[in-house]
């Protein structure tokens, strides 16, 4: 479980220098409430785009996209509302992004990412 725990960190950090070089601000990483958490909270100028991180090996049996069931986005906008709040830009128009990342080498992480990935609050 250590090997799994330590490909989802590189493929939070991967996904995180990817918005990054896109031009956004990181806001946070790794948020939690009880509701869940939050992998990354960036700004792009207009939106708070709150993204899932989903790390795969190539060949996994399911998708990153589809390990974002109906329940974790849930559990996702929960974390969001708070987040939100706690900024002080609960007016600010949020999007929901998932990043899939599956590693190509030890030192090669592919990132795609899918923004408006689920429709949100």
């Amino acid at each position: 479980m250590e090997e799994n725990k330590r490909l989802g960190v590189l493929g939070e950090e991967a996904a995180a220098a990817e918005y990054r070089r896109r031009g956004y601000d990181i806001v946070c990483a790794n948020y939690r409430t009880r509701f869940g958490e939050v992998d990354i909270a960036a700004f792009d100028g207009e939106y708070l785009c709150v993204c899932e991180v989903k790390t795969r090996r190539p060949g996994a049996l399911v998708s990153g996209v589809e390990a974002v069931t109906p329940q974790k986005q849930k559990r996702i906008q929960a974390v969001t509302m708070e987040l939100a709040q706690k900024l002080d830009i609960a007016d600010r128009p949020i999007r929901f992004d998932v990043a899939v990342v599956t590693p190509r080498s030890p030192s090669l992480m592919e990132v795609e990412l899918l923004e408006n990935a689920f429709e949100g609050l």
